[in-house]
């Protein structure tokens, strides 16, 4: 039997020559993996027996003299939602990062069963991420009892998307992997006999709607188009004489949102002027009229609307306006 030193010695010796001969090369190590029990304390090993919780430190360490730039990960399953397990995992953390230990990530295998995605998900790899460390879904499958059904698959795209979206909800999650590519080589049914068709392809490398659940929670969430302020303008002839006449200006907004201002425009015939207006301030120069609103009357809900009104006087002929328009100041 080896001593505790030899053991220590061993063990960061293999790291050095594994980590340093792909120096440079590789993003992401996984240093230290399944360190836990169920319940959440140390799993009885032969690091553990001989070295205590100080080979996990002691691991880290090896790794990140090996190389210095690559991510530093420790990984578990059976840690997704918050519970005994989980929150020995995170004690761990806390523990390792308060002495300085280069712990970079902390990995959650996800080898779930088909509609139990935690509910936690999300809040547990926040809680994580709090501690100032990376997380991520590394392992990722959702194994069914078979045969697969049309409902189950359903179910199974459901629960991959739900994955997906807890990931993408934590900033500091920095991606989910799939363990196995297709049913074909899954490792689930020679662990679990009667279940299986666990990953997002099918024996014949086909996509299940699982794919396309991951696809759908991966697509670029698009804002809504903004809300338009448009409005429209009738013109009402309300009272004529020999020489004059009256008119009503309606302004109606037909957008989404208030007006917050408004301007209607429109042309007379030359021999027609404005002589008075009120409810507006109405302007005319040649034969162009321009109106815009007050104070009081400026804002206009969604299908709402205002008027206003004017004395004309005209000679000859009153025809009826042309070029009659309306723009918001919104």
């Amino acid at each position: 039997m080896w001593t505790p030193d030899e053991l220590r010695g061993i063990m960061t010796d293999h790291i050095a020559a594994v980590v340093g001969r792909y120096k440079g090369r590789i993003d992401h190590w996984d240093v230290v993996n399944e360190p836990l029990a169920d319940d959440g304390t140390l799993r009885p090993s032969m690091w553990a027996t001989a070295l205590g919780e100080s080979y996990i430190a002691d691991a880290f360490r090896a790794a990140r003299a090996a190389d210095p730039a690559a991510k530093l990960y420790l990984n578990d399953y059976s840690t997704e939602a918050v519970g005994p397990k989980s929150d020995g995992m995170y004690a761990l953390v806390a523990r390792l990062l308060a002495q300085g230990v280069p712990v970079d990530g902390v990995g959650f295998q996800a080898h779930l069963v088909l509609g139990q995605v935690p509910a936690d998900l999300e809040a547990n790899l926040k809680r994580f991420a709090d501690l100032g460390v990376d997380v991520a879904v590394t392992e990722l499958d959702i194994r069914m009892r078979l045969p697969a059904t049309e409902a189950k698959l359903a179910q199974q795209k459901t629960d991959y998307a739900a994955v997906i979206r807890a990931c993408l909800a934590v900033k500091r999650c920095t991606g989910v992997t799939v363990w196995g590519f297709t049913d074909s080589d899954s490792w689930i049914p020679d662990f679990f006999p009667g279940e299986g068709a666990a990953t997002p392809y099918d024996e014949d490398l086909a996509p299940k709607p699982a794919y396309h659940g991951i696809a759908e929670a991966l697509a670029p969430v698009t804002d809504p188009p903004p809300a338009k302020a448009t409005c429209a303008v009738t013109y009402t002839v309300k009272r004529t004489w020999n020489t004059g006449f009256t008119a009503q200006i309606t302004i109606r907004n037909t957008g989404t949102t208030a007006l917050a201002g408004w301007r209607a425009e429109w042309a007379y015939a030359p021999e027609q002027r404005v002589t008075k207006a009120w409810n507006a301030t109405v302007t005319q120069t040649a034969a162009r009229v321009t109106a815009t609103n007050l104070s009081f009357n400026a804002s206009v809900p969604p299908g709402g609307s205002v008027s206003f009104g004017l004395h004309g006087a005209w000679s000859g002929t009153n025809p009826p306006p042309t070029d009659l328009s309306c723009t918001t100041g919104s």
